[in-house]
């Protein structure tokens, strides 16, 4: 199941790995790869381009682990 989200949004993260979780009962693996690249280096606008790349790289790394292991972590909790 391939899910759509503003990575750099962690309650869009969230909503998405309930989905996902609800869907499949868990989540016993994540393929955490955000990122784009900016083409426009040295630039007016290259610290918002900067901006934008930290938030999706790093955010949105950030945001998909947590909501997975916040899954994991209640799945496991629920088992007999």
């Amino acid at each position: 199941m391939g899910v759509s989200m503003d990575v750099t949004s962690e309650l869009a993260v969230n909503r998405a790995t309930d989905r996902v979780a609800s869907v499949f009962g868990g989540v016993d693996i994540l393929v955490s790869n955000p990122g784009i690249q900016a083409v426009n280096p040295g630039e007016d606008d290259a610290l918002a381009d900067l901006k934008q790349m930290l938030a999706i790289h790093i955010g949105g790394a950030l945001h998909t682990t947590k909501a997975v292991l916040n899954t994991c972590t209640r799945t496991t909790a629920a088992a007999p």
